[in-house]
């Protein structure tokens, strides 16, 4: 029986070989192809109908490579670009791809370290295909000077283009709904940069260390903003952190030095531990109603901070660690007296001149008293509301307001 399956399987061989006479020129793509006789000789090409072909192919399982390009499959349609040949110069990554003539699969993603440590890398078109930008996928490509991200992407993986230093400006679009952690840290040649309106949140570290960075727009969509978002950006002198946010997260601001001031948005209910320490330059914060907790050394070693507006009617419970110095603090009108015996805020000079806007719209004598905000549902509120809100005053009086 089993001399009967080897002659069966030498026949089928040769009926292949008979019908393929020249493999080298029929199959281009196998480059390492090997022609033995049936005592295991090797042959330069085709001595007789019974000469075995072995075949040997590069690529193995899921990995393969096309013109240049590195590239993992991911199933049957798809794959992602995992390295390149060439590591300097520009770079083009195709949306298509044909392997061994047969397959067609669609570039959908760059994966981690895909382009890792390519130092002499100085551009780089990605197609319209891609829809994710893995880890570190450009981590170290210090030469890279500009890059256009296609709308097609949604994400922006962690360390994705950490420490390209030369990197002066990204466009980030709208169809981009996360950014990794560190995925821009370090980016020291970086000046802008926008962040599309449906990220949720500003990781860790994510634009740490972008000390070239001078202005930057946290839009509605942000939720949060993480441990050392925006860590030792120097150059850093406006932010606009647009109401949405509830967190800020612990050193988010750490070493901002060019920052003079900043408005926290009405949203903010947390400030986490040192948020703005060793922001040496800023002179004045605005501190929102909507904030709760104020952690320890939040303003630490902000030695020029002289001006604090608390918009809260009831001061915040702080440590003494919170503030370097004590200039002067603002608050609302008839809590004055609340701060000056809370612990801590008592060592400021207190003048009783902020405003929140809503006595200069109501009365400009302010007068009669504001005792509640509604909406109209009949919730009560701390502060207007974008939309209609019912003001009651202490005379009994009921106003409505529209907010826009």
């Amino acid at each position: 029986m089993k001399k009967k399956l080897f002659t069966l399987a030498l026949l089928f061989t040769a009926c292949l070989i008979n019908a393929h006479s020249c493999p080298d020129k029929q199959y281009p793509q196998l480059k390492d192809l090997g022609i033995y006789d049936l005592c295991g000789k090797s042959q330069n090409h085709l001595q007789h109908d019974s000469d075995i072909i072995q075949i040997s192919n590069s690529n193995t399982d899921d990995n393969i490579y096309v013109d240049g390009f590195y590239y993992h499959r991911l199933n049957d349609y798809e794959v992602e670009v995992t390295g390149s040949k060439q590591k300097e110069g520009a770079i083009t990554i195709p949306d298509k791809i044909i392997y061994d003539f047969v397959f067609f699969y669609d570039v959908v993603a760059i994966g981690h370290d895909a382009f890792h440590g390519c130092s002499g890398l100085t551009s780089i078109n990605i197609p319209n295909s891609v829809t994710s930008i893995g880890d570190d996928a450009f981590h170290g490509c210090s030469g890279l000077t500009a890059i256009e991200i296609p709308n097609s992407v949604t994400s922006i993986r962690e360390g994705a283009f950490s420490w390209c230093t030369s990197l002066t400006s990204i466009n980030i679009p709208n169809s981009v709904k996360s950014i990794g952690r560190s995925a821009f840290f370090g980016c020291s040649g970086l000046t802008s940069i926008n962040i599309p309106n449906g990220v949720m949140s500003i990781e860790e570290n994510t634009f740490s260390n972008c000390s070239g960075l001078e202005s930057v727009t946290i839009p509605s969509s942000v939720t949060s903003i993480g441990n050392r978002a925006f860590d030792e950006c120097t150059g850093l002198t406006s932010i606009t952190i647009s109401s949405g946010v509830t967190i800020i997260g612990v050193g988010a601001f750490h070493s901002c030095s060019g920052l003079t001031s900043i408005n926290i948005p009405n949203s903010v209910t947390i400030i986490e531990f040192g948020a703005f320490s060793d922001c040496s330059g800023l002179t004045s914060i605005n501190i929102p109603n909507s904030v709760i907790i104020i952690r320890a050394n939040v303003f630490k070693n902000c030695n020029n901070l002289g001006n604090v507006t608390n918009l809260s009617r009831t001061p915040q419970i702080i440590s003494s660690d919170v503030f370097e110095i004590y200039g002067t603090l603002h608050v609302l009108p008839g809590c004055g007296e609340a701060y000056r015996a809370a612990e801590v805020w008592k060592n400021f000079t207190i003048v009783e001149d902020a405003t929140d806007g809503i006595g200069d719209i109501l009365n400009d004598n302010k007068e009669p008293f504001i005792i509640g905000i509604y909406d109209l549902s009949g919730k009560k509120h701390n502060q207007l509301q974008p939309g209609t809100n019912i003001i009651r005053m202490e005379d009994g009086t009921m106003r409505k307001i529209i907010r826009k």
